[in-house]
């Protein structure tokens, strides 16, 4: 009995002797990823030999943790040991625990100091990655991009909004609320112009939250060069004149130099003729080749047309046919006349018709009209017409069947005025039909007209 109560001072007197004094200094309890949290362990060596001495933690984010290395201290000696918290770009702005262990290789005991420290944010979301599909693009073409976002708030995020913008195309994307931590990726489009000239163009987004900017970033792409020439040929062969265009576009978004080149043969060159100077001609065989050079910027086009110009044999083939067609005028002409002669009983109206072809005419008609100034006198001395009332006026047609070579007739009418006409007044033209087809019309005519 007395062996085991002399064990058991002992083990007290040797765990007393092998403690050591250890406190904690807080000198920043705050921390972000500009500034960290700063925290100081003060250990004082009160044992009879030299030792080794350091200081562990244990937390949930070690990464986090920078703690001064091991030292070695002698008998009284002390030492303050530097634990500095750095907290990565995506901590979330909120308060975490942790313990520090000062120990010493000398002795098994170790101290045990629970503390913590809090990440402290000037703002609550981050645009954490921007990325496009590619960096490289084609007029026409789009844009595809994402962006992914990070809350590093401790509440929940519901107001924000993303915009994305180059030159005068933009857009603005939003999505669901955002968990303390979580994240977002917002997916975005914008159209290229199909007439967009190749150079490099900077993406610029900016995050909102709350209405208020928090962040932006900026991303670059280009548009490339496109060369592309579009011709357009057409060709025209008139009896006197042969045309030939050639129409060159560039289609792309840089600008060209593109050469056309015309090949006449030489028995036609004096009478082929250009729409603008060439600017170099060569002789090859029994041909000139002439060469038009022009730059074009992008949606320019320039125009090449030939005329080549068979003028004597066009001219006299074309007297033949201007012969050839006043014959056949001449005998396919009709003749029409509207005269007028004031009587006692109003203005009688006198539509002279004669055939002086040598063709007969079927189905011929006579139509005339009388505006609304005058009424027509229903008895007619000669053929009557179907007569048609108007709002404008009075409408008077007459079917005279056939017209034979050499027939003529005379149609008569007598109107009055409704009104006071201080001038002349000016009658309608009177038409002569074959069928619904107008063979001539009178010409037009002022006569005097008072009530």
């Amino acid at each position: 009995m007395n062996k085991i109560w002399v064990f058991l001072v002992l083990i007290f007197f040797s765990a007393s002797a092998a403690a050591f004094p250890a406190s904690l200094d807080v000198e920043d309890r705050s921390a972000s990823p500009d500034d960290p949290a700063v925290f100081y362990v003060d250990i004082q060596n009160d044992l009879n030999e030299a030792g080794l001495f350091e200081v562990g933690a244990f937390t949930p984010k070690p990464s986090w943790f920078y703690i001064e290395s091991s030292r070695s201290l002698e008998p009284g000696e002390n030492h303050s040991f530097k634990i500095t918290v750095t907290p990565g770009e995506y901590a979330v702005d909120q308060s975490y625990s942790f313990t520090l262990y000062p120990r010493s290789s000398a002795v098994q005991h170790s101290h045990e100091i629970q503390t913590s420290f809090r990440v402290d944010r000037q703002r609550e979301i981050i645009l954490e990655d921007l990325n496009l599909n590619k960096t490289a693009y084609d007029p026409g073409e789009t844009v595809n991009g994402e962006a992914k976002i990070r809350s590093i708030s401790s509440s929940l995020l519901r107001e924000y909004r993303l915009t994305a913008a180059y030159e005068n195309q933009s857009t603005e994307k939003t999505s669901s609320p955002i968990l303390p931590g979580g994240t977002r990726t917002l997916s975005f489009k914008l159209p290229i112009d199909p007439e967009s000239e190749p150079r490099e163009h900077n993406l610029n987004t900016s995050l909102y939250l709350e209405g208020e900017k928090v962040e932006q970033a900026s991303t670059e792409f280009t548009v490339g060069e496109i060369k592309e020439i579009k011709v357009n040929t057409t060709s025209t062969n008139n009896l006197a004149i042969t045309t030939g265009t050639v129409t060159v576009q560039n289609r792309g978004n840089t600008p060209i130099n593109h050469t056309i080149n015309k090949t006449v043969p030489s028995y036609l060159t004096p009478i082929t003729a250009f729409n603008k100077e060439p600017q170099n001609q060569t002789q090859k065989a029994s041909n000139t080749v002439y060469y038009f050079t022009e730059e074009l910027q992008p949606s320019e086009s320039f125009t090449v047309e030939r005329q080549t110009n068979y003028w004597m044999p066009a001219t006299a083939l074309l007297g033949i046919i201007a012969a050839l067609a006043g014959l056949r005028k001449l005998r396919n002409t009709v003749k029409i006349q509207k005269t007028a002669e004031k009587t006692a009983s109003g203005l009688k109206v006198s539509i002279e018709v004669e055939n002086i072809s040598d063709r007969t005419f079927r189905d011929v008609k006579v139509n005339d009209f009388v505006p609304d100034i005058a009424s027509v006198e229903k008895n007619f001395e000669m053929a009557s017409p179907t007569v048609r009332e108007t709002n404008d006026g009075t409408k008077l047609e007459w079917s005279l069947e056939d017209l034979e070579p050499g027939d003529q007739r005379v149609l008569q009418y007598t109107i009055r005025p409704k009104v006071e006409v201080e001038e002349g007044v000016e009658l309608p033209r009177a038409e002569l039909k074959e069928g619904d087809k107008v063979l001539k019309k009178s010409k037009e005519f002022t006569s005097e007209f008072n009530p």
